[in-house]
């Protein structure tokens, strides 16, 4: 008797434990706070299929809306970025559904609701960018202090292959800004230290080397130089600065930060305002115009951007791929989430691919998955010509400031192209 009694204490226990738990994952604090305006389009059009007890099991494993309560705040963002991506895409709901339920057809004025209220999500990401300029800026007046250094030149920064894009020249200004207001430095004023470059004649390429730090510390008498790197990492970019010593030439103190690329790093990085390939004052933040590469070599392969042209509303990019290997390989050219194949234009245009002609086969995809992928295999030595298609363009545009191509979306490659001039036909 005392053994049953106690099995079935035990028993009552655990239960009393998991029904706890139950109630404490019911009550877990929403990540993100949802209007009701969106909650209400929500539970009209999206909620019936896209729920932890649906009956819609493929719905369900896509999108799962009682799982956002689990996830951090930058997860969830991400996981919104989604509906949004399938929203404007028409994608979701599914035709099948619209017509099963005409009652629960987004509206172009709930497909608006939705989406503006999610594009809001990403002002958290527009914080960060000041965040992490406000760390890039306290480790570079750690580094002067330690080294007793009271004036500063700060140059813009430029990306990889040198050229000077609106984010360098952005965080050029920025950290300007930001030293000045300590009341601790003095800071040489932009418009002051371009004209002194071109009066002087300053050669400087790309990042600032030891000897024009030297020759820009002699003119400009000051005690130390900034200059720095941006690398794009795909969904986010690395801003590495270098503290040079005017004196010395030497390089003595470094700093970094990573940035989440949001719609506006991803604007600033895509407008080349200067190419250290067509001047040799690049770092001086004067009106050159931008003449960056149409030839990347990466992974084995020549990528030539041989044009783009605008037809009706539709941009069409001409790519030739070359197999520089000894090997058959599968070039690929993916969809992807947060890196994206996808174009910029002048005209405020973003939009992401849905077509590809390879030789005179037409390739489509549904964009139901950042899987979703045209596949073409190239052999040794060959090439293979691609003409990739952005559509709702506007007519405006005249200009791709970027054509970013996503290879593989695990383990894969991004290759990209700017300042393209849009032909119209």
């Amino acid at each position: 008797m005392k053994k049953k009694l106690k099995l079935l204490t035990f028993l009552l226990t655990g239960l009393v434990f998991i029904n706890s738990l139950s109630v404490f994952a019911i009550n877990v604090p929403a990540a993100i706070e949802i209007p009701n305006n969106v909650q209400q389009i929500i539970n009209k059009s999206c909620y019936d299929c896209h729920n932890s007890a649906s009956s819609n099991k493929k719905a369900k494993k896509k999108f799962d809306f009682d799982k956002l309560n689990f996830l951090k705040k930058q997860q969830a963002i991400a996981e919104w970025d989604k509906v949004a991506d399938v929203v404007i895409a028409g994608e979701m709901p599914t035709k099948k559904f619209n017509k099963k339920h005409p009652d629960k057809r987004l509206t172009m004025t709930d497909k608006q609701v939705l989406t503006d209220w999610i594009k809001t999500l990403s002002e958290v990401t527009i914080i960060s960018l000041s965040t992490q300029l406000d760390k890039l800026t306290d480790q570079i007046i750690s580094s002067l202090d330690q080294n007793q250094k009271n004036k500063i030149a700060i140059m813009e920064f430029v990306d990889m292959q040198g050229n000077v894009s609106n984010l360098g020249k952005y965080i050029s200004e920025e950290l300007t800004t930001r030293l000045y207001r300590t009341g601790k430095f003095e800071v040489i004023e932009r418009q002051l230290l371009d004209k002194i470059i071109q009066e002087q004649k300053i050669s400087l390429s790309g990042i600032v080397d030891e000897n024009s730090a030297v020759e820009l510390g002699r003119v400009l008498g000051v005690d130390a130089i900034a200059t720095g790197t941006i690398g794009d990492l795909g969904s986010s970019v690395k801003v590495n600065a270098r503290l040079i010593s005017a004196e010395l030439g030497k390089l003595f103190s470094v700093a970094s930060v990573e940035i989440p690329k949001n719609d506006k790093v991803k604007v600033l990085l895509s407008q080349i305002v200067a190419s250290t390939a067509t001047t040799t004052v690049a770092a001086s933040g004067t009106n050159v115009k931008a003449s960056a590469s149409h030839t990347v070599k990466k992974e084995g392969y020549i990528f030539e951007l041989l044009g783009a042209r605008l037809e009706d509303k539709t941009a069409i990019c001409k790519l030739r791929v070359t197999n520089t290997t000894e090997e058959d390989k599968e070039f690929e050219v993916t969809l992807g989430w947060q890196y994206k194949t996808m174009i910029y234009t002048d005209a405020g245009d973003e939009s992401v691919f849905r077509r590809i002609k390879i030789g005179s086969k037409m390739n489509k995809i549904y964009g139901t998955s950042q899987y979703d992928c045209v596949k073409k295999k190239i052999f040794p030595g060959s090439s293979e010509v691609l003409e990739i298609y952005f559509d709702e363009i506007s007519r405006s545009a005249t200009k791709i400031n970027m054509l970013q191509i996503l290879s593989k979306y695990r383990n894969g490659f991004q290759i990209e192209f700017r300042n393209i001039p849009l032909k119209k036909n």
